[in-house]
This record gives structure tokens, sequence and C-alpha cells, in this order.
């Protein structure tokens, strides 16, 4: 008996509709993946320009590097200290948040899609 109800969930025929949306969820991993990699890679230049142009704005900030002090690295993104940053810094800065927000919106997105497929 328990043989035949394994045949029987195995020879159904998937929901097309969880078929599209398991795809889109691979785009969406794949997407979520190129926009984390231009996103570390554009922190990385950040700090390192701000490092080397504004060092006092770099060390009030507590010296933030891509692996440590990540308080201090959204402190310049998102607190207090982004209103100090020069023009140049704060365009970049602006795009960052945007990049940053976009990512968690993506997150989000395939949360709720992988909810839906499983």
């Amino acid at each position: 008996m328990e043989q035949n109800v394994n045949m029987l969930s195995v020879s159904r025929n998937p929901d097309p509709v969880l078929v599209e949306l398991a795809t889109w969820e691979q785009y969406g991993i794949m997407v979520l993946l190129l926009c984390l990699l231009i996103y570390v890679g554009l922190i990385f230049f950040f700090l390192k320009r701000l490092k080397q142009h504004h060092p006092t704005l770099w060390q009030s900030a507590g010296r933030p590097t891509l692996l440590s002090n990540n308080r201090g690295l959204f402190g310049l993104l998102f607190g207090k200290l982004s209103k100090d940053l020069p023009r140049e810094a704060a365009n970049m800065a602006k795009m960052l948040r945007y990049l940053t927000y976009i990512i968690v919106l993506l997150i989000i997105m395939l949360a709720i899609v992988f909810n839906f497929i499983n």
C-alpha cells in the first residue's frame, strides 16, 4: 500500500504555476547574487576612496573596512555621518543606500516566492 502512495505522488504532474514560480525564483537568486557582488565591490571602492581622500572622516567613522566595523560603515551610509560626506562620496553613498534597499526587497520577494513553492 505504501509503495502505491509513493508512485502516485511521483507520477503526479506538477502545477505549472509552481514550476513558473520556481523558474522566477532561480532568476531572482541569480539577480540577488549579482547585486551582492556589485554591492561588495562598490563598498570596497567607497571605503578605499574615503580612506585615501578623506582620512579624517574615515577615522571619525571608526575606520570601517569591508569586514569590520560595519556600524561605522552604516553610519556613513545611513546615519549622521552621511551629512558630512563631500559631494562625490555623498552621491556614492546615496547609490549604495538605494542598492541596499533593492537587495533587501529582493530577499523579501524571494522569501515570499519560496514560501509559495514549498
